[in-house]
């Protein structure tokens, strides 16, 4: 076996050998609310942060 075949074999094993990651992400469910009725003009994007 080549070096390079040995290199792509450990690599291979490595990854297989590795816990999955865990994201913080798996615990948000996104709830999808389609508003067809809304126009892009009556959108609007303004926030107010500490009375600004």
């Amino acid at each position: 076996m080549s070096s390079s075949e040995q290199r792509k074999r450990d690599h291979v094993n490595a990854a297989l050998s590795q816990k999955p990651s865990v994201s913080p992400f798996g615990d948000f469910q996104l709830i999808h609310r389609c508003i067809p009725e809304l126009s892009l003009k009556e959108v609007d994007l303004r926030v107010n942060l500490f009375n600004h």
